[in-house]
């Protein structure tokens, strides 16, 4: 029962659908949240098939091909080239949030996300980082970011994605998918790479 529950949890808050849920907190609680309805739509729809649909028709792809041994990829060596793919296609989404001059803080969030997974795709050449738990500290980099810059006053947001973000984690270390230095240096990972980019452009 308890391992179902966490292989439920650890399918739910899956890292690909992070930059998702990263772009629908900036469309709800920064300055973008004044955008009309349609627009933010679009941006959802457009980010959504560029970091969900094309990396897991990719991954599909290559399960089909026999080069992976399915969908959940726990082994590092097989974890390469589904890594490098996604890098690519959220190369593409900060692309084409460029080209079409989406509003630089959503622009910069794109960036982040790639420079993310670029480092991990990296790191996971010799050592397998947490991708769950990057995501989850890009969300809370991300939030860290809106308090400062919008004065965000939902603490009940915050006090929730810390909450997953520890439940997630402890997920995946109960499947004994990840050692605690993993868990915590995906986590610092994914937060110092959202914040800095903010910072420091």
């Amino acid at each position: 029962m308890t391992k179902r529950l966490f292989n439920t949890i650890s399918f739910v808050f899956h890292p690909i659908f992070m930059p998702v849920l990263g772009v629908i907190i900036i469309l709800l609680y920064s300055h973008l949240a004044l955008l009309p309805f349609a627009s933010k739509k679009a941006i959802i729809l457009l980010v959504s098939i560029i970091t969900i649909l094309l990396p897991l028709s990719s991954v599909l792809f290559l399960v089909l091909q026999k080069s992976l041994t399915g969908i959940v990829i726990s082994k590092e060596k097989e974890r390469k080239y589904p890594l490098l793919i996604t890098t690519g296609f959220y190369f593409f989404g900060y692309f084409m949030l460029n080209k079409y001059s989406a509003p630089l803080f959503l622009q910069r969030y794109m960036l982040a996300v790639f420079i993310s997974v670029l480092l991990a795709a990296i790191i996971n050449l010799k050592w397998k980082i947490s991708l769950h738990m990057i995501g989850f500290g890009g969300i809370l980099g991300l939030l860290s970011i809106i308090i400062y810059m919008f004065g965000l006053q939902s603490n009940t947001i915050i006090v929730f994605a810390i909450l997953i973000s520890g439940l997630t984690g402890t997920a995946r270390l109960y499947l004994n998918e990840h050692s605690p230095m993993q868990i915590y240096a995906g986590f610092f990972l994914g937060f110092i790479t959202v914040s800095g980019i903010y910072i420091f452009l």
